[in-house]
């Protein structure tokens, strides 16, 4: 895991940008199909294409193999037709609207959007998955039904075990 900082914020994300190349290259030195560089955040405010960039740089990738939790939900929405989602963020707003950013960017309206509004690294892994059912359901009804998907975001959101439940 490529070291992360104790806070999130877009300066700190703009700083990991020089970790990306050397974290990759402790990958074992063999081609790789794909790589998945699985920071939400760092996707949103660096961009797809940075991260690719860099991540390819270190590891024996192609560009266009690297993939990232939000140009996956990206992709995945345009194959399932998704073209509005309403998003559940841990971030501040700045770096929100980044990630609200790459979805407009992509020709997805992004409907309502509900945040934990947390700065620490730290404490968004420790957001009760009770805490994410509860803010999906409060999304859901802000939303009225404008949405054809929800996006939940950052990979240390702990949604694997309430999946079936939101």
């Amino acid at each position: 895991r490529q070291y992360k900082g104790p806070d999130i914020s877009v300066s700190s994300l703009e700083a990991e940008k020089k970790l990306i190349t050397n974290t990759s290259t402790l990958l074992p030195p063999f081609n790789f199909d794909a790589v998945g560089y699985a920071c939400t955040s760092d996707a949103a405010v660096l961009g797809s294409n940075t991260i690719a960039h860099l991540v390819s740089k270190g590891a024996q990738v192609a560009r266009e193999q690297v993939t990232n939790p939000l140009l996956s939900a990206i992709r995945a929405m345009r194959a399932l037709e998704v073209e509005r989602v309403a998003v559940l963020l841990p971030y501040t707003e700045d770096v929100t609207s980044y990630v609200i950013k790459a979805f407009t960017d992509a020709d997805i309206e992004v409907t309502t959007i509900t945040i934990f509004n947390q700065t620490s690294d730290a404490v968004v892994a420790r957001i009760q998955p009770e805490s994410v059912v509860e803010a999906v359901k409060e999304l859901m009804t802000l939303d009225k039904g404008r949405a054809q998907a929800v996006f939940i975001s950052c990979t240390q959101t702990r949604t694997v075990d309430i999946i079936a439940e939101t």
